[in-house]
């Protein structure tokens, strides 16, 4: 029987059922049966502010009545999941989920608990929990796998773990076996594609683990090569470590997992997509018609989303191309009209800035917004990696470049004994030449250099190591 129309200004639909449920609450709290109407209302995203402290408020009050009782599980994982719950809170959650675990850790249901505290809301590694408590979980979660390391759910165990990296060697060396048999068996399941996932971006996974996880991850995209999720198992499969071009993979696999790559590509122009894009156009064995095309599925997808800040990398990839047309500059322009004060602007201002074919407004345009982003950062080191390609222009106005070489001066007085100065010092001598009425002395081969500074080389990081900032840099997501 249908349920009668609502009365005018009573709620609707979702709205209707949460007001419902904790009306329900606020006379039923204390009954066991109330964990199930808590683990609904705390698992929506949708719970209006002024509902969320009352529910977590009976949340808390029914744990501390009965949270040895096997139903809290469904109290505790719902809870320790939701990213708005205060601290205090949050550490009461985690100290009754860690004591409910001392009791009912054997249970083949308490993966639903540990997973709670492994993860973050977001899904990624927690690194927030008591060390005492972290210690704990790692090891039930662990000795869980032992028992059911073959069922279906194991998988959601699986992931959290294998995404950790500081696990003892012997341990991680567990994981990914019982990852290996766990795939023997369901491979072919869509959730598959979460344990490839965290397996293939271990950065310790043997090479024969890779081929036997490759393996099943073409297995796994013969299926479900055109799920949306399948976008992070090819990414993982094209990319490793630092977001550089994978080269351990079975030379049979590589053409079909490019192949894949570039039919997902056609079919998801997502704002997710920029991942796969950015780790297809690191692949310099993408067979040259493909490469075009990803090309234009990028510069494509630039155009919706260029003000994206996720954008970066791909605008810096794009920029030291020279297959890419006038429009992937036109993006850069508007991403850095909006994001020019970012630390990160200059890995697009520098891959703009050394663009081969900019026109002379272009490079009066990206001049000017590097400047703005100099306003901001002239004062750290890395402001060498913008300082080097626009002092190397030689199609900028004379005021621009005498901004830029007084600016270039301004840095050497601060920086002129690290390792970058050489960086900034050798385009900043030929600039000097190319423009002798700048206002200030011209700096001698002796102020702020060493014997083998040169313009060529690339700056260097604060740390010391060479810095990715005049080439395609490759920048965390």
């Amino acid at each position: 029987m249908p349920a009668p129309p609502a009365r005018p200004g009573e709620p609707r639909g979702a709205a209707a059922a949460i007001a419902h449920g904790v009306t329900w609450l606020d006379h039923h709290h204390g009954a066991v049966t109330a964990s199930f109407v808590l683990h609904a209302l705390l698992g929506r995203a949708d719970l209006p502010v002024d509902v969320v402290r009352p529910v977590i408020e009976h949340a808390t009050s029914w744990l501390a009545e009965h949270g040895a009782t096997a139903e809290a599980s469904f109290v505790l994982t719902s809870l320790a999941l939701r990213p708005d719950i205060p601290p205090d809170v949050a550490a009461v959650a985690v100290a009754r989920a860690r004591a409910w675990l001392d009791l009912h850790h054997r249970s083949p249901d308490s993966d639903f608990v540990l997973k709670a505290l492994l993860t973050t809301p977001a899904g990624r590694p927690r690194t927030d929990l008591p060390p005492d408590v972290q210690q704990a979980t790692l090891g039930y979660a662990v000795s869980w796998l032992r028992r059911h390391h073959v069922r279906p759910d194991a998988g959601f165990l699986l992931r959290p773990l294998l995404q950790r990296t500081d696990l003892p060697e012997e341990t991680a060396a567990l994981l990914v076996r019982q990852a290996h048999r766990w795939l023997a068996r369901h491979h072919a399941a869509i959730g598959a594609g979460f344990v490839l996932h965290a397996l293939l971006t271990r950065p310790d996974l043997p090479t024969e683990d890779v081929a036997t996880t490759t393996r099943c991850a073409v297995t796994w995209l013969d299926r479900h090569g055109a799920s949306t999720n399948a976008a992070h198992v090819l990414t993982a499969l094209l990319v490793g470590a630092g977001r550089t071009a994978r080269t351990d993979l079975p030379p049979d696999a590589t053409e079909v997992v490019l192949r894949h790559a570039v039919s997902w590509l056609r079919h998801h122009p997502t704002a997710g997509a920029r991942y796969l894009l950015q780790a297809a156009l690191t692949r310099r064995d993408l067979p040259t018609e493909d490469a075009g095309e990803v090309v234009t599925l990028a510069q494509t997808w630039l155009d919706a989303h260029h003000q994206n800040f996720g954008a970066r990398s791909l605008l810096s990839t794009l920029l030291a191309r020279r297959d890419t047309g006038p429009s992937v500059v036109r993006c850069a322009r508007g991403w850095l009209d909006v994001h020019h004060a970012t630390t990160a602007a200059s890995y697009v201002l520098t891959a703009a800035l050394t663009h081969p074919r900019l026109t002379t407004e272009d490079a009066e345009a990206f001049a000017a917004l590097a400047h703005r982003w100099l306003d901001v950062h002239l004062a750290r080191d890395t402001a060498s990696f913008v300082l080097k390609p626009l002092l190397a222009r030689t199609d900028l106005s004379a005021g621009t470049m005498r901004t830029t070489i007084a600016r270039a001066r301004t840095w050497l007085d601060t920086y002129q004994g690290t390792a970058n100065a050489p960086f900034v010092l050798g385009p900043l001598r030929i600039a000097e030449a190319r423009a002798p009425d700048a206002t200030a002395a011209p700096t001698t081969a002796d102020d702020h250099t060493r014997p083998d500074s040169g313009g060529d080389a690339q700056p260097r990081t604060g740390d010391g190591t060479e810095s990715d900032a005049g080439a395609a840099p490759t920048m965390p997501t």
